[in-house]
C-alpha cells in the first residue's frame, strides 16, 4: 500500500502489534496451505472507522483480497504482483503503480523497461528497484545516485513508514555488495527494521521480509525462517515471502516442504508459476540432476529470455554436465544481458564445487571476486572451495577478505574459526597421508592411523580384486575432527551434517569415533569408514571427478571389503521380488532426491550389487575401463556399450537374472520348482488345512519333503525356540545349523548359537558364530571383545590380540578396550603394541599412576627382547 497510513490506522496498528512484539509465534497453516492471518490484522480489517476504499486497500496489502476488491486497476495490479502473476495484463495498465509494474518487469528479466517505467519515480521502493536494476546492468552511476538518495531519505527517519524503511534497508543491502564503505552495518540495519516494527507499523509484512533477507545474507537460515513465518502471517499471499522460504528449504534439502510450497506458489499464480519453476530448477541442481534442471530452465527462458536467475542457473547446469563449451556459452549469454552482475559466475563456481571440480571452481570464483570485489558471498564461496580442496592457507586468505567485507556472515565466521583452530592442529605424516588432529587425547587415535591408512592405500590403489589401480597425486589429508560441529563446518561451513565422514577429493574429514556430548553417532569402525571415503578420493582422481553418483558410491561400498548384512540382503530381495529396483536414471536421483525413507540406503545397496555383477561377469578391469571412459567425458550409455557391450536396458535385464540367482543363494527366495511357504500353505488349504497358520505337523511334513528349505527351516527353528522360551537346547542345535547353511545371510542362527555355546562354557564352538557377526559389525566393539577373550581362553594369542586391536579401532577412546589390547599384545609377544596401548591409557586416564608404571615395565622388557614385528596395526 503506497503512501503514509492515516493517524487512526497508525495508532490502531501500533496497539494491535503489541502481540507481535511480545513474541513471534509461527503462522499456522490453513487447509489451503496458506498460513493463518495474524489476529491483529484480522482485528484491523474489521475496524468500523475504515472507509470502504481503505478496507479494500488493506485487504490487498495483507493478502486477503476478494475479487470484488480488485475493481480499481491499481489494486488489481498490486494483487497480481503479490501473487506472482508477473505478466498479468493488469500490470500493463498505466493506472498501476509504476513500482508494481517495474518490479514485475524486473522479476521476468526486463530491467531496461523497468527503469523506463520508473522514470521520475522517487519513492524509496522505486530507489531500491532502480539500484537493483542498474547494478546488474552495470550502470553504476545511476545505482550510486539511487543509493545516495536512499541514504538522504533515511536520515529523516520520523517521516518514513515501516514499508519505506524496509525498502531503504534493502537498498543498503544491495549497496553493501560493493563493499562496506561507510554504510550502516548489519546491527544498524537490524536496528532500523526493529524500530520500523515497533514504532512505525508492527503489521508491515515488508519489514519482516526485509529482516529475513538480511538474515539470509548473513547465512542465518534459522532466524530468517522465523522472520518469514511472521511475514506470511501478515500477508499469506506474498509470493516473494513464500519464494524466499522455498530457498531456505531447498538449501536444507527438505524436498517435501519445497514441493508443498511450490504448489502454493502455483496456486497463487493460477497455474505454473515462474517462482515455482525457478525453485524446482534450483532443487534439481542441488540434487545433481542437471538434465532435469536444464529442461525447466529452458522452458523459463523460452518465455523470459533475460530472466536473471534462469540464465545463471543455465550456466551452472552446463557446468554440472561437465560441458565446458556450454558453460562458456551460457556465461557469455548471462554477461550480455547482466554485465554488472557476478551472480552467473558464482552459480557456476558452486556447481563446479558440487561436482568436485575444485580447480575449475576456484578459477570461476576468482573471476567472480574480480568482477565484484566488494561482494562478500563470492569470497566466501571461494574460501569454502579452497577449504574443501585442502588448500587451507588460501582459504584463510579468502575468508579473511570475506570477513573484512562482512563481519556478520555466520558461514564465513564458522569456517574461518575452524581453519584457525585447524592451523593449531598437530600432524603425523606417512608416505601417502597427513593426519591432522587436535592436541589432547585425539593423539591416541591419530598416531595409530598412519599404519592402518597405508594398508588401506595398498588395497584401494592396488590392482587386486576391486582395486582402482590408480595412485592419486600427492598425499591425502585426513582431518580427525574432535566433534561433529567442527567436522560439519569442515565440509559445509555450517555445524550440521548427517554423516560422520566425508571425502571432498584430496581431503577426508572424519568425526572422532567416541561417545558423548557433541558427537552424532558415537563409536564406529573408523578404518572401514575411511576405506570407503578414501576410495572416493582415488576414483575421483582417476576419473577427473566425473562419474555417475551410483558408480562412485558402488565402488566405495565394494571396497569396504565387508559382507552385506541381513537387512540389506532382505531389502534387495524385496525390491527384486516386487520389481522395485531402480533403473540407471532413478538410482542417481535416489541419492539426492529420495521419495521414500529407505531410497538412499537402497541406492547404496543396489549400486554395490550392480558393481559386484560387473566385476563377476566382465572382470575386475571392467569398472576401471568404465571409469576411464567417464574421465574422457563419455556418458554412461556409451561407456556401457563400449566396455560391457550392452545397452543400459540389456545391462539391467542381465543384472536382474543374476540377482535372482544371488537371492536364491542367500536363502531368501526359492529355486525354480521349489514352492515357497506361502505356496505350501495354499496347497495345504486346498487339501483341507486352514491355509493361514502352519501347524507343527505341517512343518514336520514339509521338512521331510524339503530338508534344506530355508523358509521351512526358519519356521521350524522359531517354533522350537518359542516352545523352549527362546532358549536353545542340545536337541535343536542341528536344526539351527541346518538353517544357518540354508540361509547364509541370516543373523538369527549365529546369534542364538553363539549365546548357547557361551552359556555352556564352550567358547571354541561359539567362535565361528561370533566371527560371522563381528565381520558385519560397524558400531559396537562388544563382539570383538568377546572374541578376543574366547581366543585367549584357548591360548590362541595372536588371534586374541588381533580381535582386541579391532575393538580399539571401533572404540579407540575406551580405556577397558585398551587394557584388554595391552594384555593380549603382551601375551602375543607384541611388546611395541602393548606399549602403544598402555601409553594411550596414560593419556585417557592421566590420574592412574599404574599405567605409567606398567609402561616403564613394558619398555624394560622391550629393551631386553628382540622386536616382534609390526605390532598389530
Amino acid at each position: 500500500m503506497s503512501g503514509r497510513p492515516s493517524v487512526r490506522r497508525r495508532g490502531l496498528t501500533l496497539a494491535l502489534g503489541l502481540a507481535l512484539l511480545a513474541g513471534r509465534a509461527g503462522a499456522q497453516p490453513h487447509d489451503d496451505g496458506l498460513p493463518e492471518l495474524n489476529p491483529a490484522v484480522q482485528t484491523l480489517l474489521k475496524a468500523p472507522y475504515l472507509s470502504d476504499t481503505e478496507r479494500r486497500r488493506l485487504r490487498v496489502e495483507h493478502g486477503v483480497w476478494e475479487q470484488a476488491d480488485l475493481a480499481e486497476p491499481a489494486l488489481a495490479a498490486r494483487a497480481a504482483l503479490l501473487s506472482g502473476r508477473y505478466t498479468d495484463e493488469s500490470l500493463s495498465n498505466p493506472e498501476a503503480a509504476p513500482e508494481d509494474r517495474a518490479e514485475a518487469l524486473l522479476r521476468i528479466g526486463d530491467a531496461r523497461r523497468a527503469l523506463e517505467v520508473l522514470t521520475g519515480a522517487t519513492s524509496l521502493r522505486a530507489l531500491r528497484l532502480i539500484t537493483e536494476a542498474s547494478e546488474d546492468l552495470g550502470d553504476t552511476a545511476r545505482a550510486t545516485e539511487a543509493i545516495k538518495a536512499t541514504r538522504t531519505r533515511l536520515e529523516d527517519f520520523a517521516a518514513l513508514t515501516g514499508d519505506d524503511i524496509s525498502e531503504g534497508v534493502r537498498t543498503l543491502l544491495i549497496a553493501s555488495r560493493r563493499g562496506p564503505g561507510d554504510l550502516p552495518d548489519f546491527n544498524a540495519l537490524m536496528q532500523m527494521l526493529g524500530e520500523a516494527r515497533t514504532s512505525k507499523d508492527p503489521l508491515s509484512w515488508r519489514v519482516a521480509l526485509s529482516e529475513a533477507q538480511l538474515l539470509l545474507d548473513k547465512d542465518n537460515p534459522g532466524e530468517a525462517f522465523t522472520a518469514l513465518e511472521q511475514a506470511l502471517s501478515l500477508n499469506p499471499r506474498a509470493a516473494e515471502s513464500i519464494n524466499l522460504l522455498v530457498q531456505v528449504t531447498i538449501s536444507q534439502m527438505d524436498v517435501a516442504q519445497v514441493m508443498s510450497r511450490v504448489e502454493t506458489l502455483d496456486e497463487l499464480s493460477g497455474g505454473t508459476s515462474l517462482d515455482g519453476m525457478l525453485a524446482l530448477a534450483r532443487l534439481r541442481l542441488y540434487q545433481r540432476d542437471p538434465s532435469a534442471a536444464i529442461e525447466m530452465i529452458d522452458a523459463i527462458l523460452a518465455l523470459h529470455p533475460s530472466q536473471r536467475e534462469a540464465l545463471a542457473m543455465r550456466a551452472a547446469a552446463s557446468a554440472s554436465h561437465f560441458d565446458d563449451a556450454g558453460t562458456e556459452r551460457d556465461l557469455a549469454a548471462f554477461a550480455k544481458v547482466w554485465p554488472g552482475s557476478g551472480a552467473g559466475l558464482v552459480e557456476v563456481g558452486l556447481a563446479q564445487s558440487g561436482a568436485r571440480q575444485y580447480e575449475d571452481a576456484e578459477k570461476t570464483l576468482r573471476a567472480a571476486c574480480s568482477k565484484a570485489p566488494g561482494w562478500a558471498e563470492a569470497w566466501i564461496e571461494l574460501g569454502l572451495v579452497q577449504a574443501q580442496a585442502g588448500r587451507d592457507d588460501a582459504a584463510r586468505e579468502s575468508l579473511d577478505e570475506a570477513r573484512r567485507l562482512d563481519p556478520f556472515n555466520i558461514r564465513a565466521a564458522n569456517t574461518l574459526t575452524m581453519l584457525t583452530d585447524l592451523a593449531r592442529f598437530k600432524s603425523i605424516e606417512s608416505e601417502h597421508f597427513i593426519v591432522r588432529y587436535k592436541e589432547g587425547d585425539d593423539l591416541v587415535l591419530a598416531r595409530e592411523m598412519p599404519a592402518v591408512l597405508e594398508k588401506i592405500y595398498e588395497r584401494v590403489t592396488g590392482n587386486g580384486p576391486g582395486g582402482i589401480d590408480h595412485k592419486p597425486a600427492g598425499r591425502t589429508l585426513i582431518d580427525l575432527m574432535p566433534d561433529h560441529a567442527m567436522f560439519a563446518v569442515r565440509i559445509t561451513g555450517m555445524p550440521q551434517l548427517h554423516t560422520i565422514a566425508a571425502a571432498t577429493g584430496p581431503l577426508v574429514a572424519m568425526e572422532a569415533p567416541r561417545v558423548g556430548a557433541g558427537h552424532s553417532t558415537g563409536v564406529y569402525d573408523w578404518s572401514r569408514v575411511i576405506q570407503h571415503e578414501f576410495t572416493h578420493t582415488v576414483t575421483l582422481s582417476r576419473t577427473k571427478n566425473r562419474l555417475p553418483h551410483w558408480f562412485t558410491e558402488a565402488s566405495a561400498v565394494y571396497l569396504e571389503d565387508a559382507p552385506r548384512d541381513e537387512s540389506r540382503c532382505m531389502m534387495l530381495a524385496r525390491a527384486l521380488d516386487n520389481d522395485q529396483l531402480f533403473d540407471l536414471d532413478t538410482i542417481n536421483v535416489a541419492f539426492a532426491r529420495p521419495q521414500k525413507a529407505q531410497d538412499r540406503g537402497m541406492a547404496y545397496a543396489q549400486g554395490h550389487w550392480m558393481y559386484e555383477f560387473i566385476v563377476e561377469k566382465w572382470g575386475a578391469g571392467a569398472p576401471l575401463k568404465m571409469m576411464d571412459q567417464y574421465a574422457a567425458g563419455v556418458r554412461e550409455a556409451q561407456a556401457m556399450e563400449s566396455v560391457l557391450g550392452v545397452s543400459r536396458v540389456a545391462f539391467l535385464d542381465q543384472f536382474k537374472s543374476w540377482a535372482r540367482a544371488q537371492v536364491v543363494s542367500w536363502g531368501l527366495a526359492m529355486p525354480e520348482g521349489i514352492p515357497s511357504v506361502k505356496e505350501l500353505l495354499a496347497q495345504s488349504k486346498s487339501e483341507g488345512g486352514s491355509g493361514t497358520t502352519p501347524t507343527p505337523e505341517l512343518i514336520d511334513g514339509w521338512l521331510k519333503k524339503y530338508p534344506g528349505h530355508p523358509q521351512v527351516l526358519e519356521l521350524a527353528v522359531s517354533a522350537a525356540l518359542d516352545k523352549n522360551e527362546g532358549k536353545v537346547s542340545d536337541e535343536v542345535v542341528p536344526l539351527i545349523e541346518r538353517f544357518a547353511l540354508a540361509a547364509p545371510v541370516k543373523h538369527l542362527p549365529h546369534r542364538v548359537l553363539a549365546k548357547f555355546y557361551l552359556d555352556k562354557g564352550d567358547g571354541e564352538r561359539a567362535i565361528p558364530h561370533l566371527e560371522f557377526m563381528d565381520i558385519r559389525e560397524v558400531y559396537n566393539p562388544a563382539i570383538a571383545v568377546e572374541l578376543s577373550k574366547r581366543y585367549a581362553a584357548l591360548s590362541r594369542w595372536e588371534e586374541a590380540f588381533q580381535k582386541s586391536e579391532r575393538a580399539t579401532r571401533i572404540a579407540p577412546y575406551d580405556a577397558a578396550n585398551r587394557e584388554l589390547a595391552a594384555t593380549m599384545a603382551i601375551k602375543a609377544g607384541h611388546l611395541d603394541a602393548a606399549a602403544r596401548h598402555i601409553d594411550a591409557l596414560t593419556i585417557l586416564e592421566p590420574d592412574r599412576e599404574v599405567h605409567r608404571k606398567r609402561l616403564e615395565a613394558v619398555k624394560k622388557l622391550m629393551q631386553a627382547t628382540p622386536p616382534s614385528g609390526p605390532g598389530g596395526n
